[in-house]
């Protein structure tokens, strides 16, 4: 893999949120409590979240507290910690991506849910349109499906001899996947490539997608990493390509980082003040709407 140059694409996510409406009279130094929900585990990324408030006039523990609830990678916990910010009434809760977000939507009409990383709301039932978010959702929308054909063509630019690449997925962990993966493989068709579907839900499923590169050896790999799966293992991944001289095209930076060859993705370190901005107009009285 020496030939080839690590590289990082990045794409601005965008935002919805209505117009706001006549802001509510707020008590002088009241304390908004804001949910975190994430299928996730506790990371250095979260002190972004606080960081970006405080850019904006607040101060953690004078007019602000975060509530986390981390499901430690078992998305079946999600329920119960969404419904667990419910019966604790806090202001508005931050859903990370889509089980998050559904998850938290199904605990409650009322209490408003700013998106992290929202993937296809609209087709998800997470929101009315991009326009008019409907309901109590709003927040930020992470790259569209299209670019699932664009991360290709690079892989095929960086490659030009493949014919035959695979797709790393895991679609039961990221509801809204199956749609982003029905494009990569219209792309992969209308380029003439013959893509194979791997399913890794698992370390054995992961093994057993290990097992089946080693014997059909394709030109090249995509490995979506927005599953907990893929995110649990990625240090595997990255020293499998590596040992394989494997080119692989991440749909994150963060295995880039750790050595991983090129990467195509939203600006996840832009998330962060995006979501902030919108949670401090919600608490000042914008609709999500």
């Amino acid at each position: 893999m020496g030939q080839f140059r690590r590289r990082q694409f990045l794409v601005v996510a965008g935002t919805l949120l209505a117009a706001p409406i006549a802001a509510r009279a707020q008590p002088i130094q009241k304390i908004h409590r804001i949910g975190v929900l994430t299928q996730g585990i506790p990371q250095k990324n979260f002190v972004a979240l606080p960081a970006a408030l405080r850019k904006l006039g607040y101060e953690e523990g004078r007019n602000f507290v975060l509530e986390y609830r981390f499901a430690n990678y078992q998305a079946s916990r999600l329920p119960e910690l969404a419904a667990s910010l419910v019966a604790e009434k806090v202001d508005l809760i931050v859903a990370v991506t889509n089980a998050e977000i559904l998850a938290a939507k199904r605990a409650t009409s009322t209490i408003p849910i700013v998106m992290l990383a929202g993937l296809v709301p609209v087709e998800m039932g997470m929101v009315a349109s991009i326009g008019r978010p409907g309901g109590n959702v709003t927040g930020t929308v992470i790259i569209d499906p299209d670019t699932a054909g664009k991360i290709l063509q690079m892989l095929r630019d960086a490659v030009p001899r493949a014919s035959r690449m695979f797709l790393l997925v895991d679609e039961t962990g990221f509801p809204g996947m199956d749609l982003y993966n029905r494009v990569t493989r219209g792309a992969a068709a209308s380029m003439g490539i013959k893509l194979t579907q791997l399913q890794v839900g698992s370390a054995a499923e992961l093994d057993a997608a290990f097992d089946r590169i080693l014997r059909e050896r394709p030109d090249a790999v995509k490995v979506v990493t927005g599953s907990t799966t893929l995110r649990q293992h990625q240090a595997r991944v990255i020293e499998f390509a590596a040992r394989e001289r494997l080119p692989v095209i991440y749909t994150n930076k963060a295995p880039v980082l750790e050595g991983g060859l090129m990467s195509y993705n939203c600006d996840y370190a832009a998330l962060y003040p995006q979501t902030a901005a919108i949670v401090d107009r919600v608490l000042k009285g914008a609709n999500p709407a």
